[in-house]
């Protein structure tokens, strides 16, 4: 079976991992409202026009997001991941949130079926060019 992984935020970061990921072999799917979001990625990384394509395509989630608030967006917001009645993500969270918004999340997901990592990072610009 084939892991599809959708990254949410091609920052500085994001954009790195999806970078890395799709060269291990991984397909990708990214979104960012930036339109110079692709470049960051790499050509491997197919842009999603919406974050339901990517709920719809993937099967792991990736997010490198600003903080708690864009995370909870991204997952209980209009058209969220709650809102989207589809069967099990994994959902991989390596944005700086607060423990305590985590906790609350991961809850409301496990009990829809979904699975929540908390997996922040940390590294300065050559560990991300390096995939580290």
């Amino acid at each position: 079976m084939t892991v599809t992984v959708g990254v949410f935020g091609l920052g500085s970061m994001g954009g790195r991992m999806a970078a890395t990921l799709a060269r291990a072999g991984f397909p990708v799917w990214g979104l960012d409202p930036s339109p110079a979001a692709a470049g960051r990625a790499g050509p491997d990384v197919r842009v999603g026009d919406s974050a339901g394509d990517l709920f719809r395509a993937c099967d792991v989630l990736l997010l490198s997001l600003p903080g708690s608030t864009d995370v909870e967006a991204v997952l209980t917001g209009g058209d969220g991941l709650l809102d989207q009645g589809l069967g099990h993500r994994l959902v991989v969270d390596t944005s700086t949130s607060n423990p305590l918004s985590t906790r609350a999340l991961a809850e409301r997901l496990t009990a829809a079926g979904h699975g929540l990592v908390d997996a922040p990072v940390s590294g300065d610009r050559w560990a991300r060019r390096a995939g580290r």
